[in-house]
């Protein structure tokens, strides 16, 4: 008995690993442990090849959190300030010379006002811009008028920026922190670029007031 019990513990030791949004919700005391394990259970029966009690299940979970409660590390995070950009677009277009050389040149015409957004991400074997919606709209107009594939377009969306502070850089867990918040309200984060003292989310406007709920909780 005490070595299935071991079993279970460590099937289901797994599976809550597997979903990197149970934690932040245990050592808060959102997740109903009875109704979770409930969940597991045909997991766990699956894995082991035999029947399992909901009540083992649920002392294991019980065990794991408590440990993983005592064993956490209380590091604090906070935002120095945020910044809304609205009635955003974005455009991803297959990478190719011919789409090297339009986003150059798009880059150095657009608006270098301060309250210009724009940024250009290179992938692999992609290429993402995230504008204005009219500015995304030029980019697009022009890559159908030079057959560049478009991956997608998508309009409607907010950018959010985080203003953080620079010993960040090297802090382990700072954006799994802010990650986690946004998963607890299922945030749907479309895209987002980082550069060293700064993290922009974009999601769409009809996720922006509860991203803003989310993310105000860092606020110092």
């Amino acid at each position: 008995m005490f070595m299935l019990m071991r079993t279970i513990s460590n099937v289901v030791v797994e599976l809550v690993k597997a979903d990197p949004t149970i934690e932040p919700l245990a050592s808060r005391g959102l997740i109903n442990v009875s109704k979770y394990a409930q969940e597991l259970k045909p997991f766990v029966e699956e894995e082991l090849l035999t029947t399992v009690s909901d009540h083992s299940i649920q002392v294991a979970l019980h065990r794991y959190f408590r440990k993983a409660s005592s064993t956490r590390q209380t590091a604090t995070f906070f935002i120095d300030g945020l910044l809304i950009h609205a009635d955003l677009a974005a455009i991803t277009i297959e990478r190719s010379d011919a789409a090297w050389l339009l986003t150059k040149d798009f880059y150095a015409q657009a608006p270098t006002t301060s309250s210009t957004f724009l940024t250009i991400t290179q992938g692999v074997s992609e290429a993402t811009l995230i504008a204005s919606a009219e500015q995304a709209q030029k980019l697009k107009k022009l890559t159908d008028a030079r057959s560049i594939k478009t991956i997608y377009y998508l309009e409607n969306l907010v950018g959010v920026t985080a203003r953080v502070d620079l010993t960040y850089v090297q802090t382990p867990n700072f954006f799994h922190a802010i990650l986690s918040r946004m998963a607890l309200r299922n945030i749907n984060i479309i895209e987002s670029v980082s550069t060293a003292t700064e993290i922009t989310f974009f999601v769409s406007k009809e996720d922006l007031k509860v991203t803003l709920d989310q993310l105000q909780g860092l606020l110092k």
